[in-house]
């Protein structure tokens, strides 16, 4: 057998174990961290198409200075050409949990009137449960953000429920929706 050359690499390493084990250890760590950190973003991303997805089929309109838009406003936005129709809703956000953090998700309440019309526009139908009841506590939400959350129908939030919540009141879930937005 040939003896090593004692510049090489291999006689280096078995010589001081001592020394490269604890930096190959910690050059692991740094890498699985770099990993993580860049599955995070890319979920963040993915979160921020899907919160947006909703723009591909409405506008939302919301004043500046009111909680509520004007009739000399609504009339001015019913009148433009690109306006098929004015739906009023009251919009609130949730929380979605993620990995290293909880987002907003913003949810419509919108009048019995106008949910075939907004179900439809978006493409949304009740995949489990029913609709909600008019005058109740009742909410019915997409898929995506009940499996993120895990909750399942009958869940209660708001701020009544849990002091961490981001919407004021009481509600319970009774209806999962489906569809792409």
């Amino acid at each position: 057998m040939r003896p090593r050359s004692p510049l090489s690499v291999w006689t280096y390493t078995v010589r001081n174990v001592r020394k490269i084990l604890p930096a190959l250890i910690i050059l692991t760590f740094v890498v699985m961290i770099v990993i993580v950190i860049l599955s995070t973003l890319r979920g963040i991303k993915d979160g921020a198409i899907v919160y947006t997805r909703e723009m591909d089929h409405f506008t939302v309109v919301l004043p500046k200075r009111k909680t509520f838009l004007t009739p000399e406003l609504r009339k001015q936005i019913a009148a433009h050409d690109s306006v098929e129709r004015v739906v009023e809703s009251r919009n609130a956000s949730v929380q979605v949990r993620a990995l290293i953090a909880r987002f907003p998700f913003a949810i419509r309440a919108v009048s019995e009137k106008d949910r075939d019309f907004v179900m439809k526009r978006l493409g949304t139908r009740v995949l489990a449960g029913r609709l909600p009841e008019h005058g109740t506590n009742e909410v019915a939400l997409h898929e995506m953000f009940m499996k993120a959350n895990g909750w399942q129908i009958g869940q209660q939030f708001g701020m009544e429920v849990s002091d961490d919540d981001w919407m004021p009141g009481r509600f319970v879930v009774v209806g999962i929706l489906g569809g792409e937005t």
